[in-house]
């Protein structure tokens, strides 16, 4: 595979690079405590650490991650079903050993491997095939176990299929998650800008209403922002628009909502007083006139501030924070203005 990755595994592949190292190391640690007779583990163990140490180092230049995914998700595999094999039937069957051991730690990473790389379906059915592995196996010698090694068995597998059941769904809930969080940025974000809309900016003036919050609004836009699309067409417009709300970002406090209105026109809606929201213009107003803008050079912009009255509706504002900015305009434009 080229080293060019989506972002899907651009995401794997970080997990793979930081989980990696720690599963090495836990089988290094395994490794030095391995007795000499318990020979499945003093062949399997450093094979493990081999394959995963260059699938790391691979992951790391970026080459191969596909066949890195396969080639794992195999390894693991065939170790999952011979540990099976080993627990059940030597040490649970042969020497009457009631615990499943350390490796059953290590079962529900496997099963996460198993939906990291495969997807949907394929995921769950190749799970279950692997679930099928220590069930065959306890069911064959099931009457050579010892009732407390029977009830290890029974928490045991019964616990893998949670896992599986579980991971399934969570990745059906991430993906719904992630739809509905996409379609919430459509609705509510400008596309351009990436800040909120004019359906968003509506939304918090009915909220702020609804508290019965007193809130102010500063109406503003680009003067003569039409003759920057006509002259030098709409890409340069919208590189000035992008550059306005960089800039305009940086004046803003946390609590200070920003929004595109539509075309050249924004709004901030805030809980400041008059006073404040009219400072707070004037530094915007100045910091615009005073911005040297890609391809464009000095742009001025005018504001209209408002705040709300007893009695407003979302509507009732907007309309006078409406008439302040057209005063502006008509009384000379790059300015702040109320209504009386």
């Amino acid at each position: 595979m080229s080293g060019e990755y989506n972002k899907f595994q651009k995401l794997k592949r970080t997990l793979f690079l930081w989980v990696l190292p720690i599963i090495i190391l836990a089988l290094i640690s395994r490794i030095l405590m391995i007795e000499k007779n318990d020979l499945f583990n003093l062949y399997m163990i450093p094979i493990l650490i081999v394959v995963f140490t260059l699938s790391w180092v691979l992951l790391l230049i970026r080459k191969g991650f596909k066949a890195i995914e396969i080639i794992n998700i195999a390894i693991i595999s065939i170790f999952f079903m011979l540990k099976s094999y080993e627990v059940i039937y030597f040490d649970m069957v042969v020497h009457d050993q009631t615990s499943s051991g350390r490796s059953t730690y290590w079962t529900p990473l496997i099963f996460v491997l198993v939906f990291v790389t495969l997807k949907g379906k394929k995921g769950i059915m190749y799970s279950l095939f692997l679930w099928t592995i220590p069930t065959t196996i306890a069911i064959f010698y099931w009457s050579e176990l010892l009732p407390d090694t029977k009830e290890t068995l029974i928490q045991y597998l019964l616990s893998c299929i949670v896992y599986i059941i579980f991971l399934f769904f969570a990745r059906h809930i991430i993906i719904a998650y992630t739809e509905t969080e996409m379609l919430e940025k459509l609705a509510f974000q400008d596309s351009l800008t990436n800040i909120a809309n004019r359906r968003k900016v509506y939304q918090w003036l009915e909220e702020t209403f609804e508290k019965n919050k007193t809130i102010s609004v500063i109406f503003f836009d680009l003067d003569r922002f039409k003759k920057i699309n006509d002259e030098l067409g709409h890409v340069v417009g919208d590189k000035v628009l992008l550059e306005l709300t960089s800039l305009v970002k940086n004046y803003l406090g946390h609590k200070d909502n920003f929004g595109r209105w539509g075309g050249e026109e924004f709004i901030i809606i805030s809980d400041h007083d008059k006073k404040k929201a009219r400072v707070l213009a004037e530094q915007l107003r100045m910091s615009i006139a005073n911005h040297h803008f890609s391809e464009v050079g000095q742009v001025t912009s005018s504001f209209g501030v408002e705040i709300s009255q007893k009695g407003d509706t979302a509507e009732t504002l907007m309309k006078r924070v409406d008439q302040a900015l057209y005063m502006a305009k008509q009384e000379g434009r790059n300015q702040v203005k109320s209504m009386p």
